[in-house]
C-alpha cells in the first residue's frame, strides 16, 4: 500500500486540478513536465553525487529532436517521445564518456561548458533549430490517432501526466534496484566501492545515460 500511495494522491491532485481548475491546465502540463525535468536531475545529483549545472542541455537536445522530426518527417507525438528520449540518452553518454573522468569543481564547470556548446550549436544550425528565433511551424498529429491537441490543454495535460506517472514509477524502479543501490554506495564513498571491485565510472555513466534519457523525455514533452 505504501508504495501505490503517493500514486493515488497524485491522481486525485490530477483530477481535482482537472475539474476544478479547467483554466489552469495548460500551466499544469508544464509542472508535470517541469517534474520529469526535475526527478532527472535528482536521479545524478540527489543519489550520484554529480553536481551538474548543464543538464537542462539533455532536456534541450530532446526537445529539439522531437520538434525537428515533426518538421521534416513525422509529427506522431509518441515517435517523436521515442526520438527525443533516445537523443537525450545519447547525448549524456557522449557526454559523460569525456565528463566523468573529472570530479568535484572540474566536473561541475565541465558541465556548463557542455550547456554552453549546446545552446551555441542550436543558434548556429538555423536552418534546422530556427536559432535565435526558435522552432516553429510544426504540428503534432492525434494522440494515438484520436485525441487533438487544443488550446484548452486538456488532452496536453492528461498526456504529460500519465508521462509523469509513468516516469516516477521507472526511476523509483531503478534507484530501489541493485544498480542504483550500487549509485548511492558510490555517491556515499567512492574509494570504498572502487576498493571491494565495483565499476564507479561504468555505474555513473549508465546514470548519466538514465538521467539524459528522461530529460529528453521532459524536453520532447515540452516541444510538443
Amino acid at each position: 500500500m505504501k508504495r501505490v500511495l503517493p500514486y493515488l494522491v497524485l491522481i486525485a491532485l490530477a483530477a481535482l486540478i482537472y475539474f476544478v481548475f479547467p483554466d489552469q491546465l495548460p500551466l499544469a502540463a508544464r509542472i508535470a513536465i517541469m517534474a520529469i525535468f526535475v526527478m532527472s536531475l535528482d536521479m545524478v545529483v540527489g543519489y550520484g553525487g554529480l553536481a551538474t549545472l548543464g543538464h537542462s542541455a539533455l532536456f534541450g537536445i530532446g526537445a529539439y529532436a522531437s520538434g525537428i522530426l515533426a518538421m521534416h518527417f513525422t509529427g506522431n507525438p509518441l515517435i517523436g517521445l521515442l526520438v527525443g528520449s533516445l537523443a537525450g540518452a545519447l547525448v549524456a553518454l557522449l557526454s559523460g564518456l569525456f565528463l566523468l573522468r573529472f570530479e568535484g569543481l572540474t566536473f561541475l564547470m565541465l558541465t556548463v561548458a557542455i550547456g554552453q556548446i549546446a545552446q551555441n550549436g542550436a543558434s548556429k544550425l538555423r536552418n534546422w533549430t530556427g536559432g535565435e528565433d526558435g522552432l516553429s511551424g510544426f504540428e503534432i498529429q492525434k494522440l494515438f490517432g484520436v485525441w487533438s491537441f487544443d488550446l484548452y490543454g486538456k488532452v496536453a495535460f492528461v498526456y504529460c501526466f500519465v508521462m509523469m506517472l509513468i516516469c516516477l514509477w521507472a526511476m523509483r524502479r531503478i534507484m530501489g534496484s541493485p544498480f542504483g543501490l550500487s549509485v548511492v554506495g558510490i555517491h556515499q564513498n567512492r574509494l570504498r566501492t572502487a576498493a571491494i571491485g565495483g565499476s564507479v565510472r561504468g555505474q555513473l555513466l549508465k546514470l548519466y545515460t538514465l538521467a539524459g534519457l528522461f530529460a529528453g523525455i521532459g524536453g520532447a514533452l515540452n516541444a510538443q
